[in-house]
């Protein structure tokens, strides 16, 4: 079995048990003479306060994060020297391919409802134009910067300024190397391999309390295949995702992607792997990211993309105030942690009380200084939002586990299809948490629906969508019921006329009232408008007419009959 090669229980015993025949090899220890170790009660209360202040000073110097300065927030991505993952693409409703989507316009767009200035670069880049921005971002770079660029970049950083590089799997089209050649001066570097977990083939990452700021506001977040980071252990360096185990793959540049075959070996690490750093540099600061795709605008808004973009660049738009106190507080818990020990090294029970102690306290100090120096940034221009509640099974979209190929049950085009419409489209896992959204979009209904709150819902001016109602008739019928709907059950097969083509489809019905939006063939209506209250609902009884394997993927260009369907779904997110 390959997975024993990296068991760390297996491993953990072995090298326990490699340990016992050590033991033996270690001289006595010379007893002590109790009399002259006993203490007074003053010198024991004393020495467990020492013990405790130290290992506080241990703990929060080690997670410390300095606030740095907040600076004017200007934002400056590189266009010049990237010809991948463009950000000067417009996402609409009238240009598709593989462009629109792999592609940063929605990210640059949407991070100008958080920072005072966001602007894109098409010219090469000097140290002039450089100091009038507080974050320059290096994304996936297709050619190599100059040696005046690189120097301009380091004296722009070392000066105050702050740079995030976002590279990606397998040294692809060079990006890696052309981003290492700036990283140089502070020896951190991107490696040409592609990472993901060997046991479950995918990468979920789960933000602790102690997290980096950077990501400690993330939900539990799936990254889409990145590369390793090599960092320096050193003061100013903070390893922001430290992986426990991710098998290193190595590229196969016979594949168009470098992919290589993600198969164990031997003659492949399988080890803790760094994904995400940050670094003092000077008075500025340097970030790395490893996987570039998650930010494209297919996936910016699902859960933890944008949340990480914008804690990225909140912690690099600051400078630095006290880098140096992080070395300090350790050096000085050290000290006092000699003293500490020293003194209760009869009392055991008290050093144990106190060294738990000095750790709980540090941690909660810790946090609190996250939370009041690194909150969760908030827009200052509200976005027009649109919400997909989707709760168990979270399978329609790429949240926790990726979706590769089209399938009656994925619903990723649909969802860019919302972003196309001009909506910042949003997922949400329980009910009460799509309230506050204009527009809420449910897929199929699997979930345990409260009719009652949706209906309160639209009474009082909100849109409901039920896309593909009829895969889950159960909760069709409810919802036809709950919003006064004539609503006739009849599972089968339909034909739809499109743009001259005729799309069989599978229905569980059709309405005999509300607005139609879609007839088949023997113009029943499939799809309709209802106005209840101040509000409307849209409910569907197709079963996956609207899924992937019907409207291609995001990247695809749409037939006439899928434009026809994508049509239909921008009139209902913007009617």
């Amino acid at each position: 079995n390959q997975l024993l090669w990296w068991d760390e229980t297996l491993l953990g015993g072995f090298y326990g048990l490699a340990t016992i025949p050590v033991a033996w090899l270690l001289p006595a220890s010379p007893v002590p003479n109790p009399s002259t170790l006993k203490l007074t009660s003053r010198q024991s209360h004393a020495c467990t306060v020492a013990l405790i202040l130290a290992i506080f000073l241990i703990v929060t110097g080690w997670l410390w994060v300095d606030p740095g300065v907040r600076k004017a927030g200007t934002i400056l991505i590189d266009e010049y020297y990237s010809d991948w993952e463009w950000s000067d693409v417009t996402l609409n409703t009238q240009r598709y391919g593989v462009q629109t989507v792999y592609n940063y316009y929605c990210m640059v767009e949407f991070l100008k409802h958080y920072f005072a200035q966001v602007e894109r670069n098409n010219e090469p880049l000097s140290y002039g134009r450089l100091r009038s921005y507080s974050v320059v971002i290096l994304k996936t770079p297709t050619q190599p910067y100059p040696p005046s660029v690189r120097e301009a970049l380091r004296r722009y950083v070392e000066e105050g300024g702050s740079l995030w590089l976002i590279g990606d799997h397998t040294n692809i089209f060079g990006m890696n190397n052309y981003l290492n050649t700036v990283l140089a001066p502070w020896k951190l570097r991107l490696e040409a391999d592609a990472v993901i977990d060997p046991e479950t083939n995918r990468q979920l990452y789960a933000p602790t309390a102690i997290a980096h700021p950077v990501v400690r506001s993330l939900p539990v977040f799936l990254f889409y295949t990145g590369c390793s980071v090599q960092a320096p252990l050193d003061w100013g360096t903070y390893e922001v995702i430290l992986s426990p185990r991710m098998l290193r793959d190595k590229p196969d540049l016979a594949q168009n992607t470098f992919f290589g075959d993600f198969a164990p070996s031997l003659a492949e690490s399988v080890c803790p792997t760094i994904q995400a750093v940050v670094k003092y540099a000077g008075k500025g600061r340097v970030g790395i990211w490893s996987d570039s795709t998650l930010f494209s605008n297919f996936a910016i808004t699902l859960p933890g993309k944008m949340e990480l973009a914008v804690g990225f660049l909140d912690f690099l738009n600051r400078q630095n105030r006290f880098p140096q106190l992080r070395l300090m507080s350790v050096g000085a818990g050290c000290l006092l942690a000699l003293i500490g020990f020293r003194g209760l090294r009869t009392a055991h029970h008290l050093a144990i009380v106190a060294v738990w102690s000095g750790i709980l306290a540090g941690t909660a100090f810790t946090t609190f200084c996250y939370s009041q120096f690194y909150p969760a940034l908030q827009p200052h221009t509200p976005f027009e939002k649109i919400g997909f509640l989707e709760a168990e099974p979270t399978d329609h979209l790429p949240i926790l586990r990726p979706i590769d190929d089209p399938y009656p049950n994925s619903y990723l085009t649909a969802f860019v299809a919302a972003l196309r419409a001009g909506k910042y489209a949003e997922t949400c896992f329980k009910m009460f948490q799509c309230m506050s959204y204009p527009r809420v979009v449910v897929i199929h209904g699997h979930q345990v629906i409260d009719w009652k709150t949706l209906s309160d819902f639209v009474h009082a001016g909100r849109k409901l969508i039920l896309l593909d109602g009829g895969a889950t008739p159960e909760a069709l019928v409810q919802a036809s019921q709950v919003f006064g709907i004539r609503y006739v059950p009849m599972p089968g097969k339909t034909v739809l006329n499109l743009q001259d083509a005729s799309i069989p489809v599978e229905i569980a019905g059709y309405f005999q009232s509300g607005i139609p939006l879609l007839v088949d063939s023997k113009r029943r209506a499939l799809l309709i408008a209802q106005q209840f209250g101040q509000g409307k609902v849209y409910l569907s009884t197709t079963e996956a007419l609207f899924s992937d394997m019907s409207l291609g993927e995001p990247s695809d260009i749409p037939n006439a009959a899928q434009f026809a369907l994508l049509t239909i779904l921008f009139q209902l997110y913007g009617d």
